[in-house]
């Protein structure tokens, strides 16, 4: 899937994507919006509907079901309702994608999606997958959004609400 999604970039958006494992970039990540902060790589407003389909194919495989809702929730809806707020400050098209390595020519590579609200890096060595670091936050956490509600942490709202109403 990574594969088919680089093959689907052109040489240029490839390039400003690409970096060597060992790259400083890839210990790189933060919050701010990006609006506010430049992050490296190539958006998703870079990237034709069908490219960006190819690299949530991706997330699909490496993010659980609920997992791939929630980054999607958090991306897609709850972004999608900030942009109606203020479009140039919160699109969904700020999000950033950079490579590290080549999954073709090593068993070790890795990628990132950086936003800010959402920030995650993947790292895979060989068999081995890892997600860290990974930040996953939300304004709004809940609210409908093109007549899709969403509730980006309800479950870790009812576990947490849970755990304090069993405290005496």
């Amino acid at each position: 899937a990574m594969l088919t999604f680089r093959n689907s970039l052109s040489n240029d958006l490839l390039l400003k994507a690409s970096n060597e494992l060992c790259a400083e970039r890839f210990k790189i990540w933060h919050n701010t919006p990006p609006a506010v902060t430049q992050r490296h790589g190539i958006t998703y407003g870079d990237l034709t509907q069908d490219q960006l389909t190819k690299f949530k194919n991706v997330l699909q495989l490496f993010l659980s079901t609920e997992g791939y809702q929630k980054v999607n929730e958090i991306t897609v809806l709850s972004e999608g309702f900030l942009n109606q707020i203020d479009p140039d400050f919160w699109s969904t098209n700020f999000y950033s994608i950079d490579m590290f390595g080549d999954p073709s020519t090593s068993g070790s590579w890795g990628f990132q999606l950086d936003g800010h609200h959402c920030a995650i890096n993947f790292l895979v060595h060989g068999d081995k997958i890892s997600m860290v670091p990974a930040f996953l936050g939300g304004e709004p956490v809940k609210e409908t959004f093109n007549g899709t509600a969403f509730d980006i942490f309800r479950d870790e709202r009812d576990l947490a609400l849970s755990l304090y109403n069993g405290f005496s």
